[in-house]
């Protein structure tokens, strides 16, 4: 019966040297410790499929490379979408950012306002957004004036409440 690979003897004779591998792709010792840590974690897992014949340690130096390997691939796409974010924020002057910025923050509080209770709803609409006066909304509603002004800043609480968990 075989009986597999000698997980210690691996560890002992190439940590190391996999560790100063894996920082020659990645040039961080600590990640590249923890890429070396992944893939002897992997190897333990699949060790019951490993036989004392096979080159361990050239499938261990190999799965090392191809997690570096995909590291710097990850690192690479990211630069490159930041690069890509950068050129395209310098394309957009300030006034077309404070125009993005200003329909984003109307679109949450219409989403907002659109959830929101009826009598809450139509009265933070009808005086915030269309310019209307209290006495004005508390007659079409058939509500007091009092009622209307609590229901105005019921909403607008609601609406800052919004803003405050998405923006801080």
């Amino acid at each position: 019966m075989d009986k597999g690979f000698d997980y210690q003897t691996l560890f002992e004779t190439h940590y190391q040297s996999a560790v100063r591998y894996a920082a020659s792709f990645l040039y961080d010792v600590e990640e590249a410790r923890d890429v070396v840590g992944d893939v002897l974690l992997r190897l333990l897992e699949i060790e019951d499929r490993l036989k004392t014949e096979m080159n361990v340690s050239g499938l261990f130096y190999s799965m090392v490379c191809r997690k570096c390997l995909d590291i710097v691939r990850r690192r690479q796409r990211l630069e490159d979408a930041k690069d890509y974010m950068k050129q395209t924020a310098d394309r957009i002057s300030d006034d077309e950012l404070a125009s993005l910025c200003q329909k984003e923050l109307f679109r949450i509080i219409g989403q907002t306002v659109y959830h929101l209770p009826w009598t809450e709803r139509v009265a933070f609409s009808e005086i915030r957004l269309e310019g209307k006066s209290y006495r004005e909304v508390a007659e079409n509603m058939n509500l007091t004036w009092r009622s209307v002004e609590y229901n105005v800043r019921k909403a607008t609480e609601k609406v800052k409440e919004r803003l405050r968990y998405l923006y801080g």
